[in-house]
């Protein structure tokens, strides 16, 4: 007995072959939509969290916002960049915060999108490069500025203070690479291409830690943060909760909702009067010389 086998048309086999396309585009569309999310949920279930903060100082510090004893430890650092430079980058970078909420570092996500030809046909191909950028100082993990032979990636995720010395050995080597871009015989042509010209060395350096971006607004981002300094702001407000009346060359005279608040900075001999109204509570810094 034969059985015949019907042929099916050649519109279904069109139709079938339309809808496979289709799912197939819709699922790229969406894997790539989340391919960052599902990147950085398995970073971020790599690093190690720190369970008992208490065990250390540093991290418990740093995991309760302790401005003052914050702002002592950028004082002791050894750099020839001043503390207040470093300061500012670290609070533009991260708020001074190495950790989110939940006690787990805190990480930056860059994502990269270029194109590239290849294959035989040399068609143009999307390309998405995504990183990750670690902690306090906002390191890259694909940056080729450390050698990780001598440096602890995995301290660089958990330990704030080390983040903060891995940072400054990142700007440290921009720094280096700046001054032999400098010696090189086509600088003209490079200081023309990336809008060099006129600018010192501390800020094209500032400008390769942020990777050469095309504009300068993170050099501007920089010098407004050291101009308004926001940390000394939160050290009063620390100071104020604390009920501290003197504090690393900052003295809490004190006031009332009404009156204000004064202080007496005496390092640089400047009257900082800080003035709340009502129950919500706006501070306007009006500095005021010795004169």
């Amino acid at each position: 007995m034969f059985y015949t086998v019907k042929k099916r048309p050649w519109w279904v086999k069109i139709i079938f072959i339309k809808v496979l396309a289709i799912l197939g585009i819709t699922a790229f569309v969406l894997f790539d939509a989340l391919s960052v999310r599902i990147s950085a949920a398995a970073l971020i279930s790599k690093i190690k969290p720190i369970s008992k903060p208490e065990e250390t100082i540093a991290a418990k510090v740093w995991m309760e916002q302790d401005y003052i004893a914050m702002n002592r430890y950028f004082e002791t650092l050894d750099t020839e960049f001043s503390p207040e430079l470093i300061k500012a980058i670290a609070w533009c970078e991260s708020d001074w915060k190495h950790f989110n909420n939940y006690g787990r570092t805190k990480i930056g996500i860059n994502k990269k999108i270029f194109w590239k030809r290849s294959g035989r046909s040399q068609r143009k191909r999307k390309i998405v490069q995504t990183t990750y950028d670690i902690g306090l100082m906002q390191i890259n993990e694909a940056s080729n500025c450390l050698n990780y032979e001598q440096w602890d990636y995995v301290r660089i995720q958990y330990d704030p203070e080390y983040n903060l010395q891995a940072g400054i050995a990142v700007l440290e080597k921009k720094q280096e690479y700046v001054r032999y871009l400098k010696r090189k015989k086509n600088w003209r042509r490079i200081e023309r291409r990336y809008r060099l010209r006129g600018r010192s060395e501390l800020e094209i350096t500032l400008k390769a830690y942020n990777g050469f971006q095309s504009s300068w607004e993170y050099l501007d981002k920089i010098n407004k943060t050291m101009a308004e300094k926001p940390w000394e702001q939160a050290m009063v407000r620390q100071m104020e909760a604390q009920g501290i009346r003197k504090c690393d060359g900052i003295e809490y005279v004190g006031g009332d909702a009404v009156g204000g608040i004064e202080m007496l900075k005496s390092s640089d001999f400047a009257q900082i009067v800080m003035v709340s109204s009502g129950a919500s509570t706006e501070y306007s810094i009006e500095i005021i010389s010795e004169n």
